[in-house]
């Protein structure tokens, strides 16, 4: 059913990506994935594990009504470089966004890539918008989001606590209505 949904595409660096729903037999490019995240992109997504056992659970539960993940797969080292996802994935009802990137390939614009191809998705199947929270210090996250049309609507101040600073955080909600 979700299988017209695939995109390749060219990153600034020349390599070449296919953009796709996250299929069951991608359990060992999953698990690759989370342990080589990064320590960035790790701390903005809290408390989301980026551990073996999540990319088991997801993989065993995958419903792509319930989460509809998008993974971005660089074709020559065939490994998940990026994720996206919305949660639910249900015509007419609002969902909410996730997105991460490995390391090493953050400013290569691959998160404006996933951007543009799940927006493109949820207008296709209907989603009526998408919201997601966002640290308020998570400046180069904030101006992708920015980028697509998302808006503010509230601001909860100090609202997370962070183990890997020992603060709390500043949180942003922000949506985009896609006129379904």
């Amino acid at each position: 059913m979700f299988e017209k949904y695939v995109k390749r595409v060219t990153l600034r660096n020349g390599s070449k990506v296919t953009l796709r729903p996250l299929k069951k037999e991608d359990l060992n490019m999953l698990v690759d994935f989370f342990l080589n995240i990064g320590f960035e992109t790790e701390k903005y997504f809290h408390p989301f594990p980026f551990t073996r056992e999540q990319a088991e659970k997801i993989i065993r539960e995958l419903d792509y009504e319930k989460f509809f993940p998008v993974v971005a797969v660089e074709e020559k080292e065939r490994r998940i470089v990026g994720m996206v996802f919305l949660s639910p994935f249900k015509r007419g009802e609002v969902s909410s966004l996730g997105i991460g990137l490995r390391h090493d390939y953050r400013g290569l614009g691959l998160g404006s890539r996933l951007m543009e191809f799940i927006i493109e998705v949820a207008k296709d199947y209907g989603v009526r918008e998408i919201r997601l929270s966002v640290y308020a210090d998570n400046c180069r996250a904030i101006a992708l989001y920015c980028k697509f049309g998302f808006e503010v609507y509230k601001v909860r101040k100090k609202a997370v606590y962070l183990k890997w600073d020992g603060k709390y955080h500043t949180v942003y909600l922000m949506s985009l209505e896609l006129g379904i």
